[in-house]
């Protein structure tokens, strides 16, 4: 990347969220050109930088943070003043979804990861948390009654229905709503008819476009949400 800018990544953080869901403990090591780094090291510069998003797009930088901290964390960024997982989580929400890149739907995947992993540590869903649960539950709700009937989700993604016969543009609607249903929906959602449909649909779009050269961040939603669906329905044993 070039100093002080995001090139080579569309969206602040998102290597470092991507980083995180696979896995890889904060003591990984990441070799420089002069200088030897930890992941922790990068964790740690990003909460500093928060200040710097000036986007105020937090949704890839709550990935990571529910991924290797807390859901009560708190830090001090570069401007010394204090953030915390809390209080990314209510700026996502005062956002419009309407407004934000790939209909909203990056953010409800950060809300709901955040959520899950409140959930996980046994914390109580109230303020915010309450507020974020309320939301992924219209939205999922939103997704249902705008599906098309071929199982593809609306190129408007939540807002309204919208079809269209280019196959990459409905992977990428299909895929993002597809990868925030997958993480937020719960499993009996995820065994209901319109859902299958849609991941028949996804698969189906897949192969017909298998020759070809999409963009990567189209594939990788896509691809992100068949994998998350199915550690929820065939989880490995």
């Amino acid at each position: 990347m070039q100093p002080s800018t995001k090139i080579g990544q569309g969206h602040r953080d998102q290597w470092l969220a991507v980083i995180a869901q696979s896995g890889l403990p904060l003591s990984t090591e990441i070799q420089g050109q002069a200088h030897t780094f930890t992941l922790d090291d990068w964790m740690r510069q990003a909460e500093f930088d928060i200040p710097r998003n000036l986007e105020r797009e937090f949704s890839w930088s709550l990935i990571a943070l529910t991924a290797y901290r807390n859901t009560n964390h708190r830090w001090l960024g570069r401007d010394g003043a204090q953030y915390s997982t809390e209080s990314l989580l209510g700026s996502e929400l005062e956002q419009s979804l309407t407004n934000s890149v790939c209909g909203g739907t990056h953010r409800l995947i950060g809300i709901a990861m955040a959520l899950n992993q409140r959930r996980l540590e046994g914390q109580p869903i109230t303020g915010v948390w309450a507020e974020a649960d309320a939301l992924t539950t219209a939205a999922i709700q939103l997704a249902k009654e705008n599906q098309n009937p071929d199982g593809s989700y609306s190129v408007a993604y939540l807002h309204r229905p919208g079809w269209t016969r280019d196959l990459g543009e409905t992977l990428g609607s299909t895929g993002h709503v597809l990868e925030f249903i997958a993480l937020a929906a719960p499993t009996e959602t995820l065994s209901e008819p319109w859902v299958k449909r849609s991941v028949r649909r996804l698969c189906e779009v897949l192969e017909q476009c298998s020759d070809v050269d999409l963009e990567c961040g189209v594939l990788y939603h896509a691809l992100h949400g068949l994998s998350e669906y199915q550690k929820r329905m065939a989880p490995p044993s």
